[in-house]
């Protein structure tokens, strides 16, 4: 909404907005004239996310994304480049609270899939692949993929790795350069200074793309004529901006229809406490091994090994039959009366019997409310005279059903 807000005051005033933070591709360059997107649109990772579902042969993933133009903004394309898989969706509200995630998580536990994209701001994300791990979904045969964003924030706030150990990653290629060094250097001094330092303590992309940022802005006011009219300088301005090209920190920096693009993704294994870069993504080659550079699955041996969920060398398959969802029997008494509240029917043909009415419909709405799954296994039996005899006979496993 805030970036929304400020793209409508750029255009109203002709005023060049500059984000380094705004990535969702909801928010759009060519509508939007003075909109600069000094950093790499949500939908440009798509590609790299399928290409690496699409190597291990996965037919079915689940996109766990937050319910905001974050999270919205990648499912177009993510969809479109995994037409030929099948994509779930699992919805997460920004205020979410725990007890909501694990309702989530275990609805989630329940279903065959076995294979997550999760896409959402890294606070949210972490504390859902928190909640995930407390309830045994980061287990062997469990696939976690983080989107470019969740990645580059892993080791935010001194975050460790170690609980994430065996999730895959994409995020955007920053070459290594002497300038980035020195100015890494200057930010721990800085927070060291300000009593802030953290252990590993890095600039993240996104403190790289402000910095980007702000270089760029200063070069194009150097080349726009600061006597030009007031009502025209914005245009010159922006024009003056949209030229501007350099080596930055994050990369180079060269804007195309007013926005930054990416053209290498780094896959990204965690072992341990440490990030490995196991291969790359170029829109060229797609997947390339990152210790020959050569294209690659990354079931190939000459592709390094990959380490998954619960420490595990083997590739998942992507899917289990469900284990999870508990079965509940569940006795009818079959009376005569009172058929709007309970009534048992036989399919002549199936032999099967069902039951239906008022106090079935309350009782499988409430089943449903649960956070996990439960399958009621009706049986059926005239209770006579005693209720207790019935209800001992659950009790005891000795009904007939």
């Amino acid at each position: 909404m805030q970036a929304e807000f400020m793209i409508k005051l750029a255009n109203k005033y002709q005023v060049p907005t500059i984000t380094f933070s705004a990535t969702s591709p909801l928010l759009k360059t060519i509508n939007n004239p003075y909109f600069v997107r000094a950093t790499i649109d949500d939908s440009f990772q798509a590609e790299a996310i399928a290409s690496i579902v699409k190597s291990f042969g996965w037919r079915s993933i689940v996109a766990i994304y937050v319910d905001n133009e974050l999270g919205q903004g990648i499912m177009p394309s993510l969809s479109e480049a995994l037409e030929d898989v099948e994509v779930h969706r699992s919805v997460i509200s920004p205020e979410a609270r725990d007890d909501q995630i694990l309702k989530e998580l275990y609805k989630l536990k329940t279903e065959q899939t076995r294979v997550f994209v999760i896409n959402m701001d890294s606070s949210l994300g972490f504390r859902f692949l928190k909640k995930a791990r407390e309830i045994g979904m980061m287990e062997e045969g469990y696939v976690w993929l983080l989107s470019n964003g969740m990645t580059h924030m892993m080791r935010d706030n001194g975050r460790s790795l170690e609980t994430m150990e065996g999730l895959l990653g994409v995020r955007s290629h920053v070459p290594q350069s002497k300038e980035l060094q020195d100015f890494s250097l200057r930010w721990k001094r800085k927070l060291e200074k300000e009593n802030q330092a953290r252990d590993s303590t890095e600039p993240n992309v996104f403190a790289l793309w402000a910095y980007d940022s702000v270089t760029a802005l200063a070069m194009a006011v150097e080349k726009t004529n600061t006597k030009t009219y007031r009502r025209t300088y914005g245009p010159h301005l922006l024009e003056a901006l949209s030229d501007v090209e350099f080596k930055g920190l994050a990369g180079d920096f060269k804007l195309i229809n007013r926005q930054l693009e990416s053209s290498t993704f780094e896959i990204i294994n965690v072992i341990g406490d440490e990030e490995r870069i196991i291969g790359f993504w170029t829109p060229s080659s797609g997947l390339v091994n990152a210790k020959s550079n050569k294209t690659t699955s990354f079931l190939g041996k000459r592709f390094g090994p990959v380490i998954w969920p619960g420490n595990s060398n083997v590739v998942p398959k992507g899917w289990e039959i469900p284990t999870s969802g508990k079965k509940i029997k569940v006795g009818v008494p079959v009376n005569k009366g009172f058929l709007n509240f309970v009534e048992i029917k036989t399919d002549p043909i199936s032999n099967v019997t069902t039951a239906t009415g008022y106090a079935i419909d309350i009782f499988e709405a409430a089943l449903k409310e649960l956070p996990y799954s439960v399958i009621p296994q009706y049986g059926f039996e005239a209770p006579g005279d005693n209720y207790n005899n019935l209800v001992y006979q659950v009790y005891e496993g000795v009904s007939s059903f």
